[in-house]
């Protein structure tokens, strides 16, 4: 298959992790920089004659150093080879790295590649699919996430996998919610409730009737939880009465988060805290661009001009704010005193709760 050369080195490197040597291992592998990527298909080839766990965490672990110190992923597509019934089972860790670093074209178009692969049972192409559908999602290609979550459906209705076409169109409930369209998010929600109740799950099946009530009857954008003091997050039909000590009511949006639209307002956090207070904005901006229901990049903005006295803009974001998630946070706050400021009723405690606000004391 190849030299000597090579094979001495995996062996070495497979010391390296055994003796739990990480800076051997390093140090293998920066000196045969140059080589990894051309030895490394034979010694894919090697492991998948022998089927060996070992060697196959070795050889894992030089494509996540290639991938890290040399900024080259590809190594990591080595490892996905889709099962004939497992659909991902085996490139789990691969895809995730990839959803985790922000690539999400490359993870698409390796699971695109793979459901081309002939071979593959309906089960499995309906788990490529979901996991497909949710990557779309992430990387904001909506229509194509909804072609895929269907695809998922169809394929593990004809399997009678229930349990997967739940998950699947727990997923379009989300994407109808996001919309808006709530008679549509009430039949995903029926049909989640109907499979959770095939295969024996009844608490989750009264989970998601109940949510299809809600929908049904037109829930509000906004609704208020119950928050215990260890972080635990109720609906009021569940708390606990009396409510204990430290619990306190939380509004929460009835929509799920955009993830284009979360990174942008991560970014823009960063940046403001790095006070790159003109970049903030752009970045605020572009994430209500991205997810026109999302009220937070708006309060953002609102407060950005509060502590900038532009109380015109404050007054345009906080406005928005209020129509896309009335009550949300605590924007009616901000909104009285924009006002009076506004409408010149800017009386001194005004001012100086306002001076207190901004330094954290008020």
């Amino acid at each position: 298959m190849f030299g000597p050369g090579p094979d001495a080195v995996l062996k070495e490197l497979e010391e390296a992790l055994r003796t739990r040597n990480p800076e051997r291992f390093a140090q293998i592998c920066a000196t045969h920089n140059d080589n990894l990527l051309r030895w490394f298909p034979g010694w894919m080839e090697l492991l998948e004659q022998q089927m060996s766990a070992e060697r196959q965490t070795t050889l894992y672990a030089v494509a996540r150093w290639v991938a890290e110190e040399k900024q080259d992923k590809s190594l990591l597509f080595t490892w996905f080879r889709p099962t004939q019934t497992g659909g991902t089972d085996d490139t789990l860790v691969a895809i995730d790295e990839l959803e985790a670093d922000g690539a999400y074209d490359d993870a698409i178009s390796t699971l695109e590649n793979a459901l081309r692969a002939p071979g593959m049972t309906d089960e499995g192409r309906a788990e490529l699919a979901l996991r497909l559908g949710r990557l779309q999602f992430g990387a904001g290609r909506i229509a194509e996430a909804e072609s895929r979550l269907r695809e998922c459906v169809g394929r593990a209705r004809a399997t009678m996998e229930w349990e997967l076409v739940a998950q699947a169109e727990s997923r379009l409930f989300e994407l109808a919610r996001w919309r808006g369209d709530g008679p549509s998010a009430a039949m995903h929600a029926d049909s989640v409730a109907s499979n959770w109740r095939r295969v024996g799950e009844q608490r989750r099946a009264d989970d998601w009737a109940r949510r299809s009530t809600r929908v049904r009857q037109g829930e509000p954008l906004v609704r208020a939880t119950v928050r215990l003091e260890d972080g635990t997050q109720l609906e009021p039909e569940h708390a606990p009465l009396p409510l204990p000590e430290g619990a306190e009511l939380v509004l929460v949006r009835n929509r799920p988060v955009f993830p284009p639209a979360e990174r942008q307002m991560r970014d823009g956090r960063n940046l403001l805290a790095g006070r790159q207070f003109k970049k903030a904005r752009e970045a605020f901006r572009e994430a209500g661009a991205l997810d026109p229901f999302n009220p937070e990049p708006w309060y953002e903005l609102g407060m950005m001009y509060l502590d900038a006295d532009d109380m015109v803009s404050a007054a345009s974001a906080f406005a928005r704010v209020e129509h896309q998630a009335p009550g949300w946070r605590d924007v009616r706050a901000h909104a009285w005193m924009r006002d009076a400021i506004v409408e010149r009723r800017s009386a001194p405690a005004v001012w100086r709760f306002r001076r207190e606000f901004a330094s954290g004391s008020g």
